[in-house]
C-alpha cells in the first residue's frame, strides 16, 4: 500500500509541474539604496578597478556578472582608497586597513592576490603615499617614513621589493612628485635647497637618480610649476628662474637641454602657473597669459617663432579661459570651457585650426570623457531647467545635447565624479533618487544609458518581523543603518516609516510584535527611555509609548530571541516586564498608561533583578495559567489577574510549553531525569491533584519535545520514540505525534525510523486549514528535502513534495494563506508554491514584479493580511524590500480548475457552486450565497442585513427589534447605539445626536463643546477647551557661551529660567534637571535639539534648535602692494571666526569682521591676525627682505623705486645692466626712509637689470617704456 501511495505521489508531482502560473506582485520600496559611491575608475588590461564607499576595492570586466568586491578594508581614520595605478592586470593603490596607517597595496583582482607592500609604522596616517607611477614594470612614488622623511620609493609588487630608492634630501624632505616618463627616464620634481622644487631624473637605480635642473642656479626665486607635456622629443613646462617669472620652458632630458623657451609675459610676471596642454593637429595647445590678451589658448610647433596666441576667445584684455581650466582630448578634438565675454560661454571645441575652434553649448561640463572610438564626449552639465543631466557631443553644436535626465552628477563634496571609457561604452558614477550614487554606463544613446551595477543594493529596508494587524502589515525595516517600525496597507503611498527613534535603533531584531485589539503593540526604544511597550494604529501621530515602566533610560522589555512573552487574553495584554525594582514579572495592559501595571511579584523582593520570567500564558475556565519560577524552580501558576488571585499549583522542572487541549492543560516539562531537554508530557485540570504525568519520550542530542501546533483540539508535536528497556525498540528517531490529553489519544503519525532517510530531522510544524504540515530533512542537515501533511490519521499522513534522485532540494518558508500552505523550493523553477494539502493541488508560481526588476533570490517571511500576501524579496536594483501580491486574483488557466466558472479557482473558492452569471467577491461568493448577519436569509433577500445574533426573523430577514424604534429617532433599536435620544434631535446613522456624543472624549458633549478636537491629555473647562499651562515666551534665556575648538568638546550651553520650576532639559537624549539655572558643558560642535519640560505639566514643552559653532583654524593669504611709497598688506581671510584682531609687532591696531582688509606696514614688521577664538590659531607674516622686496613702477619711463626692509643700512650700490648683461653704471645711493631711487630716463626703451647687494646679491628685471 505504501508503494502505491508513492507512485501516486510521483504521478501527481509530474502533473503539477505543468500547473505553473504567474502571480503579479508589487514592490513597496521604502528604503531606497544607500549610496555606493563608486569612484577612481582605473583601467587595467582585463577590465577596470574602482573604489566604493571609500574603503572597498571592486573589479569589473564590463559584465554585470563579473563585477565584484575584491576587498573591504576596515574603516580607519582616513579610510578612502587613493592613487589607483594600473600595471598590466594589477593595480597599485593606497589604503588603510584599520591600522590608521595608509600603506601601499597591490591587487590582481582576487582577495588572496591583494597584499600590503609597505608597513612604515608612521605616527600619523596623513603622512601618506602619493604620485604613484608605473615605469619599466615597477611603480615609483613619494612616501614618508620616520627614518628618511618624504623621499623617493620603488616597488616591484612584492614586500621585499618595496623600499626607498634614494634619500635625496638627507636632512629634510625632498617630497618628490609630478612623475612622468620621458626618453626612458623617470622625470620628477623634488626639493633640494631653499624649499624650492627642481627637476630630477632616474633610471630606476640609486646612482642613476640625479638632479636634472636647478632652478635656483641663477636666483633663489627660481621654481618649477605643476604639469608638463611631451611633444616632438621634448617636454614643455612652466618655470621661474627668478628673473622672468613663470614662463614656458622645454627640456630634452639633459641639464644643458633644459632652458627657457619663450617669455610669453615680459617682465617679472607669470604667463601661467601650470602646464595644461594637449597635442592636436601636430600642435601643442596650452593656456597662457601674455599680459595683453588675458588667459587664452596658445600654440607651439616647437620653435620660438611658432609659439603664439592661438585664439583670443575673449577679445581684449579679458580672459577667455579660467586659470583652472582643463583641456580634454577626445579623438582628434580638444574640448574645453571658455567664454567670449558676451553670449558664448560654456563648452568649446577645437581641431587645432582657428576656423575649427567653435562654441558648442552654454551647458558647462563639470567633468568630461570621450569614448574609446573618439566619436563623442560625454559629460554632466545643467539642462535648460537648471537640472543636472548627462550630455554628449560629437564636436558640433547640433550634436551637443542631453542623453539622459534620469541620472545626475554625483555629490562632489563626498565623492569624486569620474568617467572611464572601456570597450564601446563609458562607465561613470551617477546619482538618482531610487539608487543613490552608483555605477552607470552609457553607449552615448538615451536607451543605452542605464544603471550598470548598484554597488550598495544590499542595504534595502531588509524587512523582518512581519505582523498582520487588521488590514495593515507592520514590520521592522532599515532606515540608514538603524531599524525602525514600518507599516504598509499594500500600496506604495501607504508604505511608510513610523519613526520611534529618528537618531538610532527604534526596533530591535528581538523586539516582539503583536496584534492587540486592532493595533500593534511592540517593544521599542525612542533613544530616551530604553525598550518599552509601544502601541501604533499605523499613523505617526498614533504611534506612542504606552508606559515608561523602567523609568529613565533603562529598558523594561524582555527582548529575548525566540521567546515570545506578549499574550492577548480577554482583550488585555499580558507580558514580562522589569521595572528596575522587582525584576522580570507578570504585567498587564489595556493599551493605556493608567491601565498598565504589574500583576504580581512571584520572585519576591525589592531589587530582585532576576524575577520569575512568567511565560506560556493560556486561558482555561476564566483563569490564566502560566509557567514561572519563584527561585525554587519552574512551576505551573494560575491567576485571575490580581496579585491575591495568583497562586502556584505545582513545581514542574523546565516547564517550557502549555496548551489548552480538550479543556485540559497539556504541558511539556523535564521530569524524567533525561539529559537533553524536556521529554515529558503532563496533563492538568488546573489543580495540583489533577496534574499528572502522561508520557515520556526519547532522550539524546536535539531530542526535546518541540515545535507544537494545534488542529481540531489536538496537540501535534515533534519528539523521539521512548526507549524501551525491555528491548523492543524497532521504532526510534524524530517523529510526529499528536495527543488529546489522554494516554490512548497520544499516538505517532509519522515514524522517523520507517523513513528511507536515516535518522531524519524535523524542524518545523505548522497548521493550515485542515492539515498539519511538516518538513523532513537529513539528520543535522539544512533545509527540508520533503514536505508532508497530516490531518490526524495514519492514512492522511502523506508526502506532498520530495527530492528527486541526484538533486538537492530544500523546502522552506512555510506559511499559511487562506487555509492553504505557501512555501518555497530550492530545486524548483518556481519562486513560490501553494497547496491545499491535496497531492494534485501543489501549484508552482512565479512572481511578475509589475513595478520593479525581477527577484534575484527566494522570497521570505510570507505573511497573510486579509486577501494580500506580503513577503520579503531581493532584487539587484532595490535590495531587500517588501512586496505584496493578491493570490486570489490568479485566474483559471490550463489545468487550474474553476468548476463553477465564477472566475475564482477552486483552490481559493469558498463558494464552489455559484449559480452561473452571478457576480462574486474575491473569495468566489455571490450575494445569494452569503448571509452576513447569519439569520438564515441570504444577503440577496435580506431586508434587514444587520439583525442581532440569535433573534428570530421573518422571510425578509427582519426580527422584531429590526422593526422597533422606541426613541422615535428614525433608527431601529437593533441599529441604535443611543437608544434614549431626546425627542426632536437630529441623529446620525447610529441613532446618536450631538448631545449624546463626545467625539474627543473630554467629558463635554459635542453640542456644548467649542473645542471639539481636544487631545485626551488635557484637562478641559466647561466649554471643552484645554486648560493649558503656559509660561512667558521670554522665560528662558539660552546662550551658547563657548564654542568647540578643533578636535575638542569644550562647547558650553547655559539656560536661565525667569520662573523657577522643576525643569527637565533634554538635549539629544541626555536629561538634566534644574530649577532656574543650568550649564551644560563638554559639547562637541554641531546642531543640538533642546527640549524643556516641567514635572507634573504634561502639556508643556519648549524646544529649541541650537548650534555650537564648529571652529576652524584661521587661514588666508596676504599680498603686498605699494602706493605713494607706502607698503600695504592686503589680507584675505578664507576661514576663521570673526571678529579678527590685527596686530603689528605684538601691538593690537584694529579689530574687523571683514574678510578682506588692508593694513599699512613697514619692512621688518611682524603682522599677526587672530580670530574670535584663541584655539583657531594665528595668521602671521614677517614683512622682510627677499622675495618681498619691492621694485616699482615696472614697467617705467623714468624713476625706479626700491623699498628695502633693512633698518640699519644707510646706502647701497646699484648696478645697472642692459639685456646682454653688460654693465652700464655702478653707483652708491643713499637709502631714505627705506627707499632708494635710480633714474633710467636717459636710457632707450628695452629690458634692463638692476643688481644690488645686501646680505646676498639681488637682481631685478626692469622694462623701460
Amino acid at each position: 500500500m505504501k508503494k502505491i501511495s508513492f507512485l501516486i505521489y510521483f504521478l501527481f508531482f509530474f502533473q503539477t509541474i505543468l500547473q505553473s502560473q504567474i502571480l503579479d506582485a508589487s514592490l513597496l520600496e521604502l528604503k531606497f539604496s544607500n549610496d555606493g559611491y563608486p569612484e577612481k575608475f582605473t583601467k587595467v588590461e582585463n577590465g577596470f578597478f574602482f573604489s566604493s564607499e571609500d574603503d572597498q576595492l571592486w573589479f569589473s570586466d564590463g559584465l554585470i556578472e563579473n563585477t565584484y568586491l575584491v576587498k573591504d578594508f576596515e574603516s580607519g581614520t582616513y579610510d578612502d582608497i587613493t592613487s589607483l595605478t594600473p600595471v598590466g592586470r594589477k593595480v597599485f593603490f593606497v589604503a588603510e586597513n584599520g591600522s590608521d596607517n595608509r600603506e601601499l597595496w597591490v591587487s590582481d583582482g582576487t582577495g588572496e592576490g591583494t597584499i600590503q607592500l609597505t608597513d612604515r609604522n608612521v605616527n600619523y596616517s596623513t603622512e601618506g603615499i602619493y604620485n604613484i607611477i608605473e615605469y619599466n614594470g615597477k611603480v615609483y612614488f613619494g612616501a614618508y617614513s620616520e627614518t628618511y622623511g618624504n623621499e623617493l620609493w620603488v616597488s616591484d609588487g612584492t614586500s621585499i621589493g618595496t623600499f626607498v630608492l634614494k634619500d635625496i634630501s638627507e636632512s629634510a624632505n625632498s617630497s618628490p612628485k609630478d612623475f612622468f616618463v620621458f626618453n626612458n627616464k623617470l622625470i620628477f620634481k623634488a626639493i633640494t635647497d631653499d624649499n624650492k622644487y627642481d627637476y630630477w631624473s632616474t633610471d630606476g637605480t640609486e646612482l642613476g637618480t640625479v638632479l636634472l635642473k636647478n632652478f635656483q642656479e641663477d636666483s633663489i626665486y627660481g621654481a618649477v610649476s605643476e604639469g608638463q607635456v611631451i611633444y616632438n622629443g621634448n617636454f614643455y613646462f612652466f618655470a621661474n628662474n627668478g628673473v622672468t617669472g613663470y614662463e614656458l620652458w622645454k627640456s630634452d632630458g639633459t641639464t644643458q637641454g633644459t632652458q627657457l623657451f619663450k617669455e610669453i609675459y615680459p617682465g617679472n610676471y607669470n604667463s601661467s602657473n601650470s602646464m595644461n596642454g594637449l597635442i592636436v593637429n601636430n600642435k601643442l595647445l596650452f593656456f597662457a597669459n601674455d599680459g595683453v590678451n588675458g588667459n587664452e589658448l596658445w600654440k607651439t610647433d616647437g620653435t620660438t617663432e611658432g609659439t603664439s596666441l592661438f585664439k583670443d576667445l575673449n577679445p581684449g584684455s579679458g580672459s577667455g579661459i579660467q586659470y583652472n581650466g582643463i583641456l580634454h582630448l577626445v579623438g582628434d578634438l580638444i574640448y574645453f570651457t571658455a567664454s567670449d565675454g558676451a553670449e558664448q560661454s560654456g563648452l568649446w571645441v577645437t581641431d587645432g585650426t582657428e576656423q575649427g575652434t567653435i562654441f558648442l553649448n552654454s551647458a558647462t561640463p563639470q567633468i568630461l570623457e570621450g569614448n574609446v572610438a573618439g566619436t563623442h564626449a560625454v559629460y554632466f552639465a545643467y539642462n535648460e531647467n537648471y537640472k543636472s543631466a548627462l550630455w554628449k557631443s560629437d564636436g558640433t553644436p547640433n550634436g551637443t545635447n542631453v542623453i539622459s535626465e534620469d541620472v545626475e552628477v554625483t555629490n562632489i563634496s563626498v565623492s569624486e565624479q569620474g568617467f572611464l571609457a572601456y570597450g564601446d561604452r563609458i562607465f561613470f558614477n551617477g546619482n538618482n533618487k531610487a539608487n543613490g550614487n552608483e555605477l552607470w554606463v552609457t553607449d552615448v544613446t538615451s536607451e543605452g544609458t542605464k544603471l550598470f551595477f548598484d554597488v550598495n543594493h544590499r542595504y534595502g529596508v531588509s524587512p523582518s518581523l512581519l505582523t498582520e494587524v487588521g488590514d495593515q502589515l507592520f514590520f521592522r525595516g532599515n532606515n540608514d543603518g538603524y531599524y525602525e517600525l514600518c507599516v504598509s496597507d499594500g500600496t506604495i503611498e501607504g508604505t511608510n516609516y513610523l519613526p520611534i527613534n529618528p537618531d538610532g535603533q527604534g526596533v530591535d531584531d528581538e523586539s516582539e510584535f503583536i496584534n492587540f485589539n486592532g493595533k500593534l503593540v511592540v517593544s521599542a526604544n525612542d533613544g530616551v527611555h530604553g525598550y518599552e511597550l509601544w502601541i501604533s494604529d499605523g499613523t505617526k501621530e498614533g504611534t506612542k509609548m504606552i508606559k515608561d515602566i523602567n523609568t529613565g533610560s533603562g529598558s523594561s522589555m524582555y527582548n529575548e530571541l525566540n521567546v515570545k512573552t506578549l499574550t492577548v487574553i480577554n482583550n488585555r495584554l499580558y507580558f514580562i516586564a522589569d521595572d528596575g525594582i522587582y525584576g522580570s514579572e507578570l504585567w498587564t495592559s489595556d493599551g493605556t498608561e493608567s491601565g498598565t501595571y504589574r500583576v504580581t511579584d512571584i520572585a519576591k523582593g525589592v531589587n530582585n533583578h532576576y524575577g520569575s520570567y512568567p511565560q506560556n500564558l493560556v486561558l482555561l475556565d476564566d483563569y490564566i495559567y502560566f509557567s514561572a519560577s519563584d527561585g525554587t524552580g519552574s512551576a505551573l501558576y494560575k491567576t485571575n489577574g490580581t496579585e491575591s488571585g495568583t497562586n502556584k499549583i505545582i513545581n514542574l522542572n523546565r516547564l517550557e510549553s502549555i496548551s489548552v487541549i480538550n479543556n485540559k492543560l497539556v504541558m511539556i516539562a523535564e521530569t524524567s531525569g533525561t539529559s537533553y531537554g524536556p521529554h515529558d508530557l503532563w496533563v492538568s485540570d488546573g489543580t495540583a491533584e489533577g496534574t499528572n504525568h502522561l508520557m515520556s519520550f526519547g532522550d539524546g542530542i536535539d531530542s526535546n519535545i518541540q515545535f507544537t501546533t494545534v488542529l481540531n483540539d489536538e496537540l501535534y508535536f515533534v519528539a523521539r520514540f521512548p526507549y524501551n528497556p525491555n528491548g523492543n525498540n524497532e521504532r526510534y528517531g524524530k517523529s510526529i505525534f499528536k495527543t488529546n490529553g489522554t494516554l490512548e489519544g497520544t499516538i505517532p503519525l509519522f515514524v522517523g525510523s520507517e523513513h528511507p532517510i536515516h535518522n531524519p530531522d524535523i524542524d518545523n510544524i505548522l497548521t493550515c486549514g485542515d492539515y498539519v504540515y511538516f518538513g523532513i530533512q537529513e539528520s543535522l542537515g539544512f533545509g527540508n528535502k520533503e514536505l508532508w501533511r497530516t490531518s490526524g490519521a495514519l492514512e492522511t499522513t502523506i508526502k506532498l513534495v520530495g527530492q528527486e534522485e541526484g538533486e538537492y532540494n530544500s523546502v522552506n518558508n512555510l506559511a499559511c494563506f487562506k487555509d492553504n500552505l505557501i512555501f518555497t523550493q530550492y530545486s524548483s523553477d518556481f519562486q513560490i508554491w501553494i497547496t491545499n494539502g491535496q497531492p494534485d493541488k501543489v501549484i508552482g508560481l512565479n512572481f511578475n514584479i509589475s513595478n520593479g526588476s525581477p527577484l534575484s533570490g527566494s522570497p521570505f517571511y510570507f505573511t497573510s493580511v486579509v486577501n494580500k500576501l506580503y513577503f520579503e524579496g531581493t532584487s539587484t536594483e532595490s535590495g531587500s524590500e517588501i512586496y505584496v501580491a493578491n493570490p486570489l486574483r490568479i485566474r483559471p488557466e490550463g489545468t487550474l480548475e474553476d468548476n463553477d466558472e465564477d472566475g475564482v479557482i477552486d483552490l481559493f473558492d469558498e463558494c464552489t457552486e455559484t449559480p452561473s452569471g452571478e457576480s462574486v467577491n474575491d473569495e468566489g461568493c455571490s450575494e445569494s450565497q452569503l448571509d452576513d448577519d447569519e439569520d438564515g436569509i441570504s444577503n440577496e433577500l435580506d431586508e434587514c442585513p444587520e439583525t442581532p445574533m440569535g433573534e428570530a426573523v421573518n422571510s425578509n430577514g427582519c426580527s422584531e427589534s429590526d422593526l422597533t424604534d422606541e426613541d422615535k429617532d428614525g433608527v431601529n433599536n437593533n441599529l441604535d447605539l443611543c437608544p434614549n435620544t431626546p425627542l426632536g434631535e437630529s441623529v446620525d446613522e447610529n441613532g446618536c445626536s450631538q448631545s449624546q456624543l463626545d467625539d474627543d472624549v473630554d467629558g463635554v458633549m459635542n453640542n456644548l463643546d467649542i473645542c471639539p478636537e481636544t487631545l485626551p491629555i488635557y484637562e478641559v473647562d466647561n466649554n471643552g477647551c484645554p486648560v493649558l499651562f503656559e509660561l512667558p515666551s521670554d522665560n528662558f534665556t539660552i546662550e551658547v557661551t563657548g564654542v568647540s575648538c578643533v578636535g575638542k568638546n569644550n562647547g558650553k550651553l547655559s539656560i536661565l529660567a525667569e520662573e523657577p520650576f522643576n525643569y527637565t532639559a533634554t538635549i539629544d537624549g541626555d536629561e538634566y534637571t534644574f530649577s532656574s539655572k543650568l550649564l551644560i558643558q563638554n559639547l562637541y560642535s554641531g546642531s543640538y535639539n533642546l527640549c524643556i519640560t516641567i514635572e507634573g505639566e504634561l502639556d508643556f514643552q519648549r524646544c529649541f534648535n541650537l548650534i555650537v559653532e564648529s571652529a576652524s583654524e584661521i587661514s588666508g593669504k596676504s599680498t603686498t602692494s605699494v602706493f605713494n611709497d607706502k607698503v600695504s598688506e592686503l589680507i584675505e581671510i578664507d576661514s576663521g571666526t570673526p571678529p579678527y584682531i590685527v596686530s603689528l609687532n605684538d601691538k593690537d591696531i584694529m579689530t574687523t569682521s571683514s574678510l578682506v582688509f588692508n593694513v599699512d606696514v613697514s619692512y621688518g614688521d611682524t603682522l599677526k591676525v587672530s580670530s574670535k577664538f584663541e584655539c583657531e590659531g594665528v595668521l602671521e607674516k614677517d614683512i622682510v627682505t627677499g622675495s618681498e622686496l619691492l621694485v616699482y613702477p615696472n614697467p617705467t619711463m623714468d624713476l625706479v623705486n626700491i623699498l628695502i626692509a633693512e633698518k640699519n643700512v644707510s646706502d647701497v650700490v646699484l648696478k645697472l645692466f642692459d639685456s646682454q648683461q653688460r654693465l652700464l653704471s655702478s653707483k652708491k645711493h643713499n637709502i631714505s626712509n627705506g627707499k632708494v631711487q635710480i633714474s633710467i630716463a636717459d636710457k632707450p626703451s628695452g629690458v634692463y637689470f638692476i643688481k644690488l647687494e645686501l646680505h646676498s646679491p639681488l637682481m631685478f628685471k626692469i622694462i623701460k617704456q
